[in-house]
């Protein structure tokens, strides 16, 4: 593909995942492979150009890039040259604190650069003599570059400073020569060519860094003055075409996101079947473009399961034993439970009143807690079980996901220790396990009986699974009605925590055991079809990224 037919078609491949970064780094790359701009023969060859500056500096002996070290072919009019070839100076940062009391010289450090831009007056100032200020006054045109860290080759391009300024030690100064644009040089401190060469003299370090001698001897292309100026102009063109792109694309995004809540917020505010009917049809009719993005996937996700616990995803039917019923048989069995000493009683906690629920259930179903429905809730070991290499498994929070138990970095303990544990917490079956500790409320089944014990960062909970079924609870615990509970439940210190009283109060709703039934089929089906549309908007998005990367190589190899 050529150049002009790729700029034609630009907008057609700003779908892709990251498009406008992409498309920014392959202007970038043609531009310095010589691809970007057409030549024109009138232009002066940079060989001359490279004289001017040889004579200027006065240098006898030039180092020349030597065949191996050029990555790629440029037009005969360029020029590879190691980047001292066509600097005047290369100097590291002046030392100083940082003082924003003293705003006669301000200090220019790595993190007033932001995206490329320096808001000047919330820059500190600093103490400097006047003979320091001299050596270190920046300049427009000039270049500076992070030399350590996270940022190491981070770059900025002075441009229009008006107030007296210095720069701090970690950045260096590249000061081009008058035979050099310097937009031309940020263009390549930008490119993927650059990037290669830098984290290559950079590697092997404990701490990332860049000296001047490494960046010295970068080789960089250059092109004859004037085609570096039709580059820059090439390149600010198409930037800001980016820029566009970008922001119209994260519109589009917004947009329907904003569309989603506001169609999914409609439905479950709805106050009788016929409000409910027209909003769902609403969704249903322009589903496509409401979950034509990844992002809202999770939305419709949530959305089901709060119609699934709010009594709306599936009918009653008045023929079902009613929740209260299973509530009756549930503190039946407790109570028969306690007097054997089998469990412990509970903490006697305040009737949920009608007044103070979020939303209307149906008849039939019974508002709860979740100790009202358990036998049993509890932590993992709270000392520091003994580990082995192989063994039973020893679960964690980080082991606990909604999509299951994970079992790809566990912990195992020996058989003393399992058994140990277990007296305490034993997840069997059916129980539930609530990630309690950092990334709070995940939820998950327990999927096999006499295999697991587990740490004080998840929690247990034993349902009495004759009358409540565990995928039923499963579902209502990831319920975004349980889980703003369990955010507000959640002590923040360092990181969230749910302790066990708080799990204990949280409510929750049961209805009869049969449309428990009815809607876990319903919800089990539904979140299929979300997988199913997730995977198909991923596998969209590959496919217009593959397509991208098709697309940026056909122009970089012709």
């Amino acid at each position: 593909m050529k150049v002009d037919t790729f700029f034609t078609n630009f907008d057609l491949l700003t779908d892709a995942p990251n498009a406008t970064a992409k498309l920014r780094e392959l202007i970038l790359q043609l531009a310095v492979m010589g691809k970007l701009v057409k030549q024109d023969p009138n232009d002066e060859p940079a060989l001359y150009l490279l004289e001017k500056i040889d004579n200027k500096k006065g240098k006898l002996i030039i180092n020349e890039v030597c065949t191996k070290e050029k990555r790629f072919n440029i037009p005969g009019s360029w020029q590879w040259v190691y980047f001292e070839r066509i600097l005047k100076n290369i100097q590291y940062g002046y030392t100083a604190s940082a003082n924003y009391e003293l705003l006669d010289v301000r200090l220019l450090r790595i993190t007033d650069i932001q995206n490329n831009r320096v808001d000047w007056e919330s820059v500190p100032g600093c103490e400097i003599k006047s003979d320091d200020f001299d050596k270190f006054n920046l300049q427009n045109g000039d270049l500076l570059i992070a030399r350590t860290g996270g940022t190491i080759g981070k770059s900025f391009l002075v441009e229009s400073i008006s107030l007296n300024s210095v720069f701090a030690s970690y950045l260096i100064r590249a000061v081009p020569l008058n035979q050099v644009f310097p937009k031309y040089i940020k263009i390549f401190l930008d490119s993927p060519l650059y990037w290669e060469q830098l984290y290559a003299k950079s590697m092997g370090t404990g701490q990332p860094n860049v000296n001047a001698t490494s960046l010295k001897s970068l080789i960089i292309p250059l092109p004859p003055l004037a085609e570096q100026k039709r580059i820059v102009e090439k390149c600010d063109r198409l930037m800001s075409l980016c820029d566009e792109i970008e922001k119209q694309q994260k519109q589009k995004q917004d947009s329907i996101v904003r569309m989603n809540e506001g169609a999914i917020a409609q439905l479950l505010s709805s106050q009788n079947p016929d409000d409910f009917r027209h909003h769902w049809e609403r969704i249903c009719n322009n589903f496509d473009l409401l979950y034509s993005v990844p992002e809202t996937i999770p939305k419709l996700r949530q959305a089901i399961l709060q119609l699934a616990v709010m009594g709306k995803l599936v009918r009653q039917d008045p023929n079902d034993e009613s929740a209260s019923t299973l509530l009756k048989n549930i503190q039946y069995e407790k109570e028969q439970l306690i007097k054997s000493k089998q469990i412990k009683q509970d903490k006697a906690l305040p009737k949920i009143e009608e007044d103070i629920v979020p939303f209307v259930i149906p008849k039939a179903w019974e508002w709860c807690y979740v100790s009202d429905i358990s036998t049993k809730i509890t932590d993992g070991e709270h000392l520091t079980p003994q580990r082995a290499s192989s063994g039973y498994y020893l679960l964690s929070a980080r082991n606990v996901r909604d999509e299951g138990i994970a079992l790809d970095d566990v912990d195992y303990v020996p058989e003393n220790e399992f058994l140990r544990i277990r007296k305490r917490c034993d997840p069997n079956k059916g129980d539930i396990l609530i990630s309690c500790s950092g990334s709070v409320g995940r939820v998950a089944i327990v999927d096999r009986d006499e295999t697991y014990v587990m740490v004080r960062s998840a929690a247990l909970v034993k349902p009495f699974q004759d009358y409540v079924m565990s995928e039923f609870l499963a579902y209502t615990l990831r319920s975004l009605f349980v889980q703003n509970q369990i955010i507000e439940k959640s002590k923040t210190s360092a990181q969230a925590n749910l302790f066990l009283g708080k799990i204990k109060e949280i409510k929750i709703v049961l209805p009869p055991l049969a449309e428990q039934k009815r809607i876990v089929e319903k919800c089990d089906r539904l979140m299929s079809l979300c997988d199913r549309l997730e995977a198909k908007l991923k596998q969209g998005r590959e496919s217009r990224e593959k397509l991208m990367e098709v697309a940026a190589k056909q122009v970089l190899l012709n």
